[in-house]
């Protein structure tokens, strides 16, 4: 089932914001801002998922730590705010762009669910290999659900533009 952790002291809102803060910045410092939607989303996410699978620490805490106080949880759902404003302002890029205003909160935090139950499972090492699944979930929302498996299960090997290979 899941591990069990030792009881640690609540994490405060400064503390959350600071990791959070290190989260957010390794996934916009990978992207580039000419790429397409797909790609961006991609990257962003091994981003992410790398920095949570090397500090397993920093992965608990932001992700599923129960030590969180009133202030820290409206922390937690700022940061979550700010990835969903990220994921909506990218996919404006897009020609057929759903434009349903909850979705991408709703992306987003179903991202963070998924990797929750990784890290609860003991597999935060593993995050990356999640990379294609989640990278689908958020683009089967955005396009023809084909075309999102498909750009999932390319995503692992990206070319040297950082485009997913066809």
């Amino acid at each position: 089932m899941f591990e069990t952790e030792p009881t640690r002291l609540p994490v405060t809102g400064r503390a959350y914001d600071r990791k959070a803060a290190r989260l957010f910045e390794a996934g916009i410092a990978a992207c580039d801002p000419k790429a397409d939607f797909a790609t961006r989303v991609a990257i962003a996410l091994r981003s992410c998922l790398s920095l949570l699978a090397a500090d397993p620490t920093l992965a608990r805490m932001l992700i599923v730590s129960a030590e969180l106080s009133e202030e820290t949880l409206r922390r937690r759902q700022y940061w979550l705010e700010r990835y969903a404003v990220l994921l909506g302002a990218a996919a404006t890029s897009l020609d057929d762009h759903p434009g349903v205003e909850f979705m991408e909160l709703t992306l987003v935090s179903g991202v963070s669910y998924l990797i929750a139950r990784q890290v609860l499972l003991g597999k935060t090492e593993d995050l990356e290999q999640q990379l294609p699944s989640l990278l689908e979930f958020i683009l089967v929302f955005y396009m023809d659900r084909d075309e999102a498996a498909r750009i999932a299960q390319s995503c692992p090997e990206l070319d040297s533009n950082q485009r997913p290979i066809p």
